[in-house]
């Protein structure tokens, strides 16, 4: 029986949104994306520009595409824009897999080789939602014919920290929808002032993120009629503890510098001592254990 080639997963790092502050830990973030991802047996390819390459330079990507930097200057509020300018330049078939996503389970490898057209992290509905953010975005964006003749107020997302898109045509609908609404929303003379206005009147009852409509609600609106299958099930945290999935998807990992140190101690130390000597690279400031045994739990 001949041997199946690799599964092909890549990993994005468009800089220009990037704190230096939050640095430190995205190098360890992505390292431990990167080993785990590998362990799996995958090719593990990077895109990203200049500067991201030079951050990531240690890790041993089996690829380097330095191509981000062609992403235009006026693109600001949609973070998730290198990933998808990357996902246009990747094969059918190939898996993106955010750098904060920790594919611990090397059978986790099995779910990538389907028939599915498009694989997600996890479905997203009302009852995950804690707060208005999704409505504030679809209020700013406010267009009203939008590509493909997707709903801005359509009810679902998908958790896109792992997204494989196998069905050619719906990846080209999809990229298609994305770019040409950035493009209408850029356009849009009205925008940031209607943003501070929903801002000024809700106050800190959500945020406004319009990648989370534009990247997450729209995939699942378009997907509808085409055969999709999420890692993720049920509590999507009890489940990712049960199947070796784990993802930071929160700004809460940048005050857990200390203990996914102490992760990537454990799983590759040599990988560690290097990171420590990157010129970029600075201790956490605060000596304190955010989240006690997170440690030890995902590093099973």
């Amino acid at each position: 029986m001949p041997k199946m080639s690799p599964i092909r997963i890549f990993h994005t790092l468009w800089t220009k949104p990037l704190r230096e502050d939050r640095i430190p830990v995205t190098l360890l973030c992505y390292a431990i994306s990167l080993h785990y991802a590998r362990q799996m047996g995958a090719e593990v390819v990077l895109h990203t520009d200049k500067f991201g390459a030079e951050l990531l330079a240690l890790l041993p990507y089996d690829e380097v595409c330095i191509d981000l930097d062609a992403i235009p200057e006026d693109i600001k509020r949609f973070w998730a824009y290198g990933k998808l300018f990357a996902t246009q330049r990747e094969p059918l078939g190939s898996v993106h897999i955010d750098g904060d996503v920790f594919l611990r389970d090397r059978s986790l490898e099995r779910l990538f080789r389907t028939d599915a057209d498009l694989v997600t992290q996890s479905e997203e509905g009302g009852e995950w939602r804690t707060d208005y953010t999704y409505e504030l975005s679809q209020a700013a964006i406010n267009i009203e014919q939008l590509p493909n003749n997707v709903g801005l107020y359509y009810p679902l997302s998908y958790n896109c920290g792992v997204v494989q898109l196998n069905n050619r045509e719906l990846k080209d609908r999809y990229l298609d929808t994305y770019f040409r609404t950035v493009e209408m929303s850029l356009a849009d003379s009205s925008y940031e002032e209607r943003e501070k206005m929903i801002k000024a009147k809700f106050g800190d009852r959500g945020s406004i993120i319009p990648d989370i409509v534009t990247e997450q609600q729209f995939l699942h609106e378009l997907a509808q009629n085409y055969n999709t299958k999420t890692i993720l099930t049920g509590d999507v945290r009890v489940d990712g503890i049960r199947k070796g999935y784990t993802h930071l998807c929160t700004a809460a990992k940048y005050e857990m510098q200390n203990e996914i140190e102490a992760l990537l101690q454990q799983i590759n130390p040599d990988l560690l001592k290097k990171i420590k000597k990157h010129k970029y690279y600075k201790p956490y400031s605060k000596n304190e254990n955010v989240l006690g045994s997170y440690t030890k739990q995902v590093a099973r």
